[in-house]
This record gives C-alpha cells, structure tokens and sequence, in this order.
C-alpha cells in the first residue's frame, strides 16, 4: 500500500475527477467541500448534467451576474403572456431596488446569509418619497413592502433554478423575520348603514360604481371602468367580462336586480358613448379611469372612515355565501366557483373565481337575496 505524497496529503478532495463536455473539451471544476461523500455526489450531478446537456448552461450560471439574469428575466419571463403587465410594472420598481445589493454579485455568490441581510436592513430603512424639492426620507418601511421585494427575488432565482443555472434556490434556506399576520390592514365590510350614506352623497357614475361592485364583485379599475356599453345585455340579465386579471374572469355574468338597475342607470347617462363609464374630459383614456379623489370625498362627506373601493368586492363575498343555503348551482349560476364552505354570517368569506356560465346553469329569480344587514 503506497503511502500518499506529502503534497497531496490533507488536500480536501476538490476535484475528484474531471468530467468532459459535449464537445470532449475537459471541464476542470472544484467542488468546493473536504468531504469525499460530497464531492462524489457533486461529480455525479455534474456527470448527469453533461449527459443531459446541461452542463454549459451551469457553467455560463457562475459567471453570470444578478443584473444580467434580471434582464433575460424581465424580458421572458416578466412580461405578458407569462405574467400581466402590472405585475411586470412591479417587478421594474423591484429590481431597481435589489439591483444595487445584488447587480454585481455572480448567482451562486447570492447566500440566505446575504439574503437575510438586506431584509433585515430594509425594514430598519425609511421610505424615500420625491418630491419636486428632492428626496426626503418618511416612515419605516412596511413588512409587507418588503415581502414583497422578497418574493420578487425568490422568483427570479426560482427561474435561475428551473434553468438549471443554480442547483438550488438559496431563499428556500430564508426564514422572513417579520410575522405579517397583523402587519397589514384587514379588509373592511362595509355595512348596510354605511352604504345608505356612501349612496347619498355619492356621485351618479360613482354609485353606480358601487351598487354594481357591491352585487356583482367586479374589479373597478381592470373589469367594470373599462367595460363597453356592448357588453351589457339587459334583456338577458347579463355582462360580458372582456378584460380581468386572471383567464377565468373573462366570462358572461348574470346581473342581481340592483346590478340590472344601476347598469340600466349608467346606460341613459352615458347614451351615445362607446364606454359605459366614458371620461367626462379629453383625456387619454375614452373611459373614466381613476376614482380616488371622488372616492375619498364621498366618504369623507359621508363620515365613514376611509377604506379602499376595491374592498367592495369583499362586501359580494360575505353576503353570497352565508347569507343563504349557497350550493354549487347557485354558485355556477353566479358565475362563480366555491372552493370552501363556511357557517355563521361572521366566518371569513370562502375563497372563489369566476368561471363561465354553463349550460345547465340554474335563471336567476327576481327575489335575489341582498347584501346582509347586519353589522
């Protein structure tokens, strides 16, 4: 048994062999660990990456940077049909942000050390709100916010990992540091007081806005604002959904009674226009697309305290499903799809997408329960 030589005596087993490219080039490549085991198992993944033809992808991955990767990533896999285009708009602001920690840093330099690192610096950091005077540093940054960033950087390796330029996702190793659970605002249910003042002193075309959003569930700004006069079928009792955030929202809904009546209302005050909620002022868009400032002053003139008009959606979901005997018919006949039963008009609302309308979907009858009244 010949002894070992001095110079390779106590040298951790980096390389424990050599495997070769398609095209029989040798690829020299440690394996970075003094543990035998480990660095057999490394020469095998590696073995099975050149078998499959992946091993110059892995080989491009350690050179490449943070920065080069966002770009490939915001270009095929960030924009429509992959993901919306609000959601690409997100992913712009949140790259802008991870780029100056990350940018310069190869993939496999990226560690959950690192990464715990700048979540923890990010939510000791303040907001930076511009202004014509310059930059000028607000409130701490919510937890939420930056959840957010880090769900965006957990993607964009995610693809790295599916594209075989990492071996894993080191965010899988990131434990987040914040509980979220109570860090963000729950939805508010707008009661039945509270919708009799927020009617009276809103607008026309704002509480028609409301009436519809409240029975129907609609989006404000992706499904109802944008919608055509030609998509509304009064006869029929139904609506057209032509845009929606998700493919299972496109679909013909069937309207409630107060949904038919405010559709009928907003269809005399915008006769002769193309858009059921036309824009008032020669404006870029030919319908109305912001209802922030009208939306705050009727609630202020109303004396409710603010929430957002999206959450009147939520008001649709806490009144379907509890305040009746809610079955799958009915859900179909909705236009909707429950995935979860609940009991108590108090419980939380079951969640739910919008599906099409099926042939042996049940007519709706003109006794169409209301929103619930109590608080």
């Amino acid at each position: 048994m010949s002894k070992a030589s001095p110079k390779t005596e106590g040298r951790p087993a980096s390389r424990p062999a050599v495997p070769r490219a398609q095209d029989d080039r040798i690829v020299k490549e440690s394996a970075r660990t003094e543990d035998r085991d480990e660095a057999e198992r490394f020469l095998r993944d590696r073995l099975d990456s050149r078998d499959d033809g992946s091993l110059a992808a892995i080989q491009a991955g350690k050179k490449l940077t943070f920065d080069e990767w966002c770009e490939w990533f915001l270009e095929r896999r960030s924009k429509p049909p992959y993901r919306s285009e609000q959601t690409h708009e997100g992913n712009l602001v949140i790259i802008k942000t991870l780029s100056p920690v990350f940018g310069s840093m190869r993939l496999q330099e990226i560690t959950a050390e690192l990464i715990e690192r700048y979540l923890d610096d990010r939510l000791h950091a303040k907001r930076r709100i511009h202004t014509k005077f310059g930059i000028r540093l607000g409130g701490a940054l919510r937890p939420a916010g930056v959840h957010r960033e880090f769900r965006v950087l957990r993607r964009i390796l995610n693809v790295a990992v599916q594209q075989k330029l990492l071996a894993a996702n080191p965010c899988q190793a990131v434990e987040f540091p914040v509980r979220l659970t109570g860090s963000t605002r729950k939805p508010h249910y707008m009661t039945a007081s509270e919708q009799e003042r927020i009617l009276l002193h809103a607008p026309s075309y704002l509480r028609n806005v409301i009436v519809i959003m409240v029975e129907m569930g609609l989006r404000p700004y992706r499904e109802l604002l944008r919608m055509k006069q030609e998509h509304v079928d009064l006869a029929n009792e139904t609506v057209h959904v032509a845009g929606s955030k998700t493919p299972g929202g496109i679909a013909d809904m069937p309207m409630t009674g107060p949904a038919k009546q405010a559709f009928a209302a907003q269809l005399a005050e915008a006769k002769g226009a193309e858009y059921l909620f036309p824009s008032p002022r020669h404006s870029q868009r030919p319908y109305i697309s912001n209802v922030r400032k009208a939306w705050k002053a009727t609630l202020k003139h109303a004396g409710v305290e603010y929430f957002a008009l999206y959450e009147l959606r939520h008001n649709s979901e806490s009144w379907i499903i509890p305040s009746w005997q809610w079955n799958l018919g009915g859900a179909r006949t909705f236009g909707r799809i429950v995935l979860g039963i609940i009991t108590g008009c108090s419980g939380r609302p079951a969640r739910r997408h919008r599906g099409g309308i099926g042939p042996t979907s049940l007519v709706l009858e003109s006794s169409w329960p209301g929103p619930l009244t109590s608080a």
